[in-house]
């Protein structure tokens, strides 16, 4: 049987790195359970959540998919704190509904989060015996603790195939990610292990490039920018602009995804195409990792080049679980199917999608129309989904995962697309040109940044740029009522992705093959 992404995980031993991960809401929620105002009188208090998996192609994140208040008569309080049985299976029940495990979490009044030689083996215990009563091969556990000022530890175990308590692997989670309206990345506990860049919340940078970027925002903002691991999907116009400027601002690695290749026509937008790249059809991510090295900043830069799909369900042609290394995606592609699937990332795997485009209209005098918009996006818990927002529409993606090219009954051609959505053109590419696309990539880059430091604020919501008036409009600050995203918060693994054959790439691959040495 030929495998399929959903087949592909990653052990807790294989991983080169180890995060956990929530919500801005459930990280409110557990420092007012543990510290806050809901916080009980005892020396140390405990909860325990629910666990999910997300799975990459060289990280693991554990996802923090459910907090569960203790009810009255959940702990024991000795001078530490214990979890009754009754709590215990509750919790697991629940766990055991969507195949995920769990997290107990107690505090420590003092420290860093440094864990005792009683908290490490009461906690191995506790998880070892109910790895033995989950219905799932290999949950997800750890054992964590939370001090008042906010520091963390967080040891993950994995007990796979009913392996004794002392075999089971264990291992120090190395940041711990927060995702709401913004994205935080914070230390964790490693035993004195000194980690940085992508696996850890702080990275390196050097004064002598960023000396003017840090009097904009402090040093230790520089370094928690300097850890980040950025996605770019799409790198043709935006995304082939994003790919050096990002790596210039000090990332400490990208992620390039695409499987298109550098045609003549592509070459009036194509930030670093030649024309010998265009003659030879060199990939894009090709062109965009070699126009990144050259301008990255950051000492330990790394650049990862993916020639796959987003929507692919070939592990050899998929992009999908590099993607789920990444702290935040850059969305720089076409499509419905491909935006529905980031859409769905975001929220199920917590991982920030910061989309953007442009669809510019003339009149016949070759004057921008009022039409013409620019949506910038942001998908995640605590900002309007992509759907919500109509950057894709549900029967379009339905019909690219078909292969059709027809559009649909619901996908008017001649709508004026007032609200910044989609539109519907057949098989005519779209107008671009490189003035726009570096508006849109600007808006982008600034975004995430917004995203991740709070330059401009903290944003929510769809902002749309209007070429013709030099000016921007507010678009959607919240999901709509009926929005179903909340459902799948935090799902990670658990949750069914839409993925299936990508025949755009299937005829691309066809059409190389037959000109070309194949590149894949």
């Amino acid at each position: 049987m030929k495998r399929k992404v959903s087949d592909i995980d990653l052990a807790l031993v294989d991983a080169e790195e180890f995060h956990l991960a929530m919500t801005e809401q459930d990280r409110e929620l557990i420092e007012s359970l543990l510290h806050g105002e809901r916080a009980v009188d005892a020396a140390e208090r405990g909860l325990v959540c629910v666990l999910t998996r997300s799975p990459g192609r060289r990280r693991l994140t554990y996802l923090v998919q459910d907090v569960i208040p203790p009810e009255e008569g959940d702990l024991i309080y000795t001078g530490g704190v214990e979890f009754t049985s009754d709590y215990r299976r509750r919790v697991k029940r629940l766990a055991n509904d969507i195949g995920g495990g769990v997290l107990y979490l107690h505090t420590h009044p003092w420290g860093v989060g440094q864990p005792s030689r009683q908290d490490l083996e009461s906690a191995a215990r506790l998880l070892h015996n109910d790895a033995q009563h989950l219905d799932h091969a290999n949950p997800p556990l750890v054992a964590g603790i939370l001090t008042p000022d906010g520091n963390w530890m967080a040891l993950g175990h994995e007990f796979p195939d009913s392996v004794g308590l002392d075999e089971g692997p264990s291992r120090y989670a190395t940041a711990i990610r927060v995702v709401g309206t913004g994205l935080r990345k914070l230390d964790s506990f490693t035993a004195g292990q000194e980690v940085k860049g992508a696996a850890g919340a702080s990275g390196s940078w050097d004064p002598n490039t960023q000396d003017r970027q840090v009097r904009l925002w402090t040093e230790a903002a520089q370094e928690m920018y300097a850890s980040l691991r950025v996605g770019i999907v799409g790198l043709g116009g935006g995304g082939s602009i994003l790919a050096p400027d990002v790596a210039r601002s000090g990332v400490d690695s990208l992620v390039l995804a695409d499987y298109d290749v550098v045609k003549d026509v592509n070459l009036n937008r194509q930030r670093g195409a030649t024309e010998a790249d265009a003659s030879v059809w060199r990939p894009k991510v090709d062109v965009a990792a070699r126009t990144a090295r050259a301008a990255a900043t950051n000492p330990d830069f790394d650049v990862v080049r993916v020639y796959g799909s987003v929507v692919e369900d070939d592990p050899d042609l998929s992009a999908y679980t590099d993607l789920l290394d990444c702290d935040v995606i850059l969305h720089a592609a076409d499509g419905h199917w491909t935006t529905r699937v980031l859409d769905e990332i975001s929220h199920s795997h917590l991982i920030p999608v910061i989309s953007g485009g442009t669809r510019p209209e003339t009149d016949d005098n070759g004057v921008l129309k009022d039409t013409s918009k620019s949506p910038i996006t942001v998908s995640a818990p605590g900002q309007p989904c992509f759907r919500c927002c109509i950057q894709y529409l549900p029967s379009e993606a339905r019909k690219e995962r078909g292969g059709g090219r027809e559009p649909g009954p619901d996908y008017n051609m001649d709508r004026p697309a007032a609200d910044g959505g989609p539109r519907g053109d057949g098989d005519e590419p779209a107008p671009s040109v490189m003035s726009l696309n570096e508006i849109v990539a600007g808006l982008m880059h600034l975004r995430l940044q917004d995203v991740t430091l709070g330059v401009t604020g903290g944003d929510v919501g769809e902002r749309r740029y209007l070429p013709s008036a030099w000016d921007f409009e507010r678009g959607r600050d919240s999901c709509r009522p009926d929005c179903d995203r909340e459902d799948i918060v935090a799902t990670g693994q658990t949750h069914r992705f839409p993925l299936s054959k990508d025949h755009e790439f299937e005829d691309l691959r066809q059409e190389v093959e037959e000109r070309f040495t194949p590149y894949w």
